[in-house]
């Protein structure tokens, strides 16, 4: 019965953390689309600096249930190693998405709106990876 509450903890603070990233890129590359008000990229980059922070908060239970799980139920094997490894990467690309935040805020913005749309979809390929090993478990 532990074992189901870790894993439904986990599954839910994943979605939590994802339904997060999927939408803070997009916010970060509207805020960047030309001509638009000064008012309106304010209010976009309120709601991106708050989507941000539930991201980052999203992220702490992710990584204390995978541990919960990892160690506390004895997982093994070298597809957990490559997941966890990912898990890592997406918290890279979660500080990442705060410090263009942080540059467009500042003025500083060097990436175009385009280079934002196509990092934005940078999780999903991720997340496929992830699901593939947690289903088949591969090695």
């Amino acid at each position: 019965m532990t074992y189901l509450i870790a894993k439904s903890l986990h599954l839910l603070s994943v979605f939590a953390w994802f339904a997060a990233l999927a939408c803070l890129p997009r916010l970060l590359a509207e805020a960047t689309v030309e001509p638009q008000s000064d008012a309106e990229q304010r209010r976009l980059l309120k709601l991106a600096e708050r989507l941000c922070r539930f991201a980052l908060i999203a992220t702490v239970p992710v990584l204390l249930t995978g541990f919960w799980l990892w160690f506390g139920f004895e997982f093994k094997g070298g597809w957990l190693h490559y997941k966890a490894t990912l898990a890592f990467g997406l918290l890279a690309y979660t500080l990442h998405c705060r410090r263009i935040l942080f540059d467009i805020r500042a003025g500083r913005n060097a990436r175009s709106t385009t280079w934002l749309k196509v990092f934005a979809h940078g999780q999903i390929a991720v997340l496929a990876v992830m699901v593939v090993l947690v289903v088949f478990k591969p090695f």
